[in-house]
């Protein structure tokens, strides 16, 4: 069809993250980049099992948010498997 689609984060969340990395730094002093976000970090895993999912895109729905506490995702893949159902 000759039809290009594409997936762009919004520039307001863009800022987001931004504000949330100088925040993390000015308040626990680390640095981050999105190229340097640890990948299996317990704790958000923990909050995901917890269901505390709003505003995090692909789980944030109120029937991913049921799920999540029955899947109880420890890794990627977990995430994967669960926005996959």
């Amino acid at each position: 069809l000759g039809i290009l689609k594409v997936d762009v984060l919004s520039l307001g969340m863009l800022t987001c993250i931004r504000k949330a990395f100088d925040l993390i730094d000015m308040h626990h002093r680390q640095r981050f980049t999105l190229a340097t976000l640890p990948p299996e970090d317990p704790a958000v895993y923990d909050m995901l099992c917890r269901a505390d999912s709003i505003g995090v895109f692909q789980v944030e729905s109120r029937a991913q948010m049921n799920f999540l506490p029955r899947m109880r995702p420890r890794n990627f893949y977990d995430l994967v498997i669960e926005v996959a159902i």
